[in-house]
């Protein structure tokens, strides 16, 4: 293994962000057919960009003037293309774990021209931490709050990566800083007891519209996130696609309309929305107005092509926000 720093004398930073990091290989179609039927599918653009979720919320936070400490884990083949993605991006400081025995997952991006898209991807156990690569142990400093994506919570199901993933969850309660997630498909569906067991330590919970309805039951958003805050965090922020968002706390539940934007894709807007969130809590807002933030932010990362392919930064979120 070999361990990449960058700047790691300052542990003064407003948020933690932990989670994965991938080359995305992106496919812009007009319309996608069955696959049954043989027909030719139109390609309306290819491009590459750097993505996965930790990633992206790190660098949406950072550009909207964030100071973040970055962890991840990635197998060698990609390793270049990631620092260089965190030195475009300025990050304040990354401790990215280089796995060099493990091959790097094909990442597969469908996307439509409306901006829906699907996801195909192989194998990602070079993504996953081990406990090993926890040794010595990572440091929080006084960081406000820690984000830890689903991935790196636990999804492939492996005792190795959940094992790690308890590490990193008690060294959030060693320091104090409080414990934001984002759930998934993975997570929810196949994981559902392990998705209980970390919604139950988070102060914030972000999930999408179908995570928040799997892993509670729940027939709306309204509901789901009604549910999820009875299993005890303190925020809940539900991102129901174009119809914007649905938050909730002990002071009740609201929704935030998504604004109106041109849409290249939506890839890496939900990560937007935790990243605005997160941004507008640190500020000392409420859960209603960070939300909207975090829906500026989703808006503004649908602007470019990929994860990394709009550039934006606080002022133009506080455009969309008068």
């Amino acid at each position: 293994m070999h361990r990449g720093e960058q700047n790691n004398n300052d542990f003064d930073f407003d948020a933690v962000i932990i989670g994965n990091s991938c080359v995305e290989n992106i496919l812009c179609v007009k319309k996608l057919p069955q696959l049954k039927s043989h027909k030719e599918v139109e390609l309306a653009g290819c491009w590459t960009s750097v993505g996965g979720n930790g990633l992206n919320v790190a660098c949406y936070a950072q550009k909207i003037g964030m100071k973040v400490s970055f962890y991840s884990k990635v197998p060698e083949g990609i390793y270049p293309d990631v620092m260089n993605e965190i030195g475009r991006s300025r990050l304040t400081t990354s401790n990215i774990v280089k796995d060099t025995r493990a091959d790097s997952p094909h990442v597969y991006i469908i996307v439509e021209e409306r901006g829906d898209y699907s996801v195909i991807v192989s194998d990602r156990t070079g993504l996953a931490y081990r406990p090993s690569d926890l040794s010595p142990q990572p440091v929080i400093g006084s960081a406000t709050y820690v984000h830890l994506d689903a991935f790196t919570l636990g999804s492939l199901g492996t005792a190795s990566q959940i094992e790690a993933a308890n590490i990193w969850l008690d060294i959030v309660d060693e320091t104090g800083a409080l414990l934001s997630i984002d759930l998934s498909h993975a997570l929810c569906d196949n994981l559902p007891d392990r998705a209980k067991e970390v919604i139950r330590r988070a102060h914030i919970v972000f999930g999408n519209a179908y995570e928040a309805a799997s892993i509670t039951g729940a027939d709306d958003a309204a509901s789901a996130v009604e549910a999820l805050i009875e299993m005890g965090p303190a925020g809940v922020v539900v991102k129901d696609g174009e119809r914007g968002l649905v938050y909730g706390s002990a002071l009740g539940i609201g929704k935030v309309p998504a604004f109106r934007s041109a849409i290249v894709d939506t890839i890496g807007a939900g990560d937007g929305v935790v990243a605005g969130t997160l941004h507008g809590l640190r500020l000392g807002m409420s859960i209603e107005q960070a939300s909207r933030v975090g829906a500026a932010v989703a808006a503004l990362v649908c602007g470019g092509h990929g994860s990394q392919g709009a550039d934006f930064s606080m002022r133009d979120v506080q455009d969309l926000l008068v």
